[in-house]
């Protein structure tokens, strides 16, 4: 038992006779050696190498220099052979940038003389443009500050949304009174209704009659101004004196007497 252990820890000289088939199976130290002339390590370089050699048949050391001047050669002529190629290919590219600028070039004389004749041509408006805007810009700072004008122009709203609030302003007015004609009225809130949008169509029409005046309230010079205040206070008094008749007539349906209108 002590020699065959010894034997298993034992550094061999020689590999063992099947390590060809059971080399991964044998657990046996092997040197270096014994690894290169197993796997033919040495042959196998010299193999190798043998191809890059000049011929065996080269005796002579003229027959040498030729065997390489001829190998030199011929990967000159290679080399040579890839480089005119690329640099035919440089050429034919060239070429073509060289054709494109010509064409540009045409191009640019083509259109040279049109290009500075609309030049030319607008030089001018520009510039008078330019000075039209300049003269508005000081016509405005001027106008502002001889009328005191602290705040900037406020535009007119569109025609939409004034269409808009006036539709609502007649549709709540024709809710709110249609409510109180319709109580003491034969078909009771479509006819209040009724007369409520024709009371509410004759106060907004009064209303947008009297609006271009009343807008004069915010004009710079004092006698217009003026005059758009007393257009404003004809259209209260007007709208007052409509609206008491409304009231009137309110009260007039609600009382007994007046019931079934």
């Amino acid at each position: 038992m002590l020699d065959w252990l010894k034997k298993f820890f034992s550094k061999t000289e020689q590999p063992d006779v099947g390590l060809g088939s059971t080399i991964y199976s044998n657990w046996t130290i092997q040197t270096t050696a014994h690894w290169m002339d197993h796997f033919n390590v040495e042959s196998e370089a010299q193999a190798n190498g043998s191809l890059d050699l000049p011929p065996s048949d080269s005796p002579s050391l003229d027959q040498f220099h030729a065997h390489v001047k001829t190998e030199f050669d011929r990967f000159k002529s290679t080399k040579k052979n890839e480089i005119d190629l690329q640099i035919k290919s440089l050429e034919s590219t060239l070429g073509r940038l060289e054709d494109n600028r010509d064409t540009f070039s045409q191009h640019e004389e083509k259109y040279k003389d049109k290009i500075k004749g609309v030049q030319q041509e607008f030089d001018g408006r520009i510039k008078n443009a330019n000075e039209d805007v300049k003269a508005s810009k000081a016509d405005l700072s001027n106008f502002k500050r001889n009328n005191k004008l602290t705040r900037p122009a406020k535009p007119m709203t569109s025609q939409l949304l004034f269409v808009m609030i006036l539709v609502v302003i007649l549709i709540i007015e024709t809710i709110l009174n249609g409510v109180f004609l319709g109580e003491n009225l034969i078909g009771s809130s479509a006819a209040g209704m009724t007369w409520a949008f024709a009371f509410s169509a004759v106060n907004v029409s009064i209303g947008v009659l009297f609006a271009p005046l009343i807008r004069n309230i915010n004009h710079v010079r004092g006698g217009v101004k003026l005059f758009g205040y007393f257009v404003a206070l004809i259209w209260l008094s007007i709208i007052a004196a409509f609206n008491f008749l409304i009231g009137h007539f309110r009260d007039a349906i609600t009382l007994p007497e007046g019931q079934g209108m």
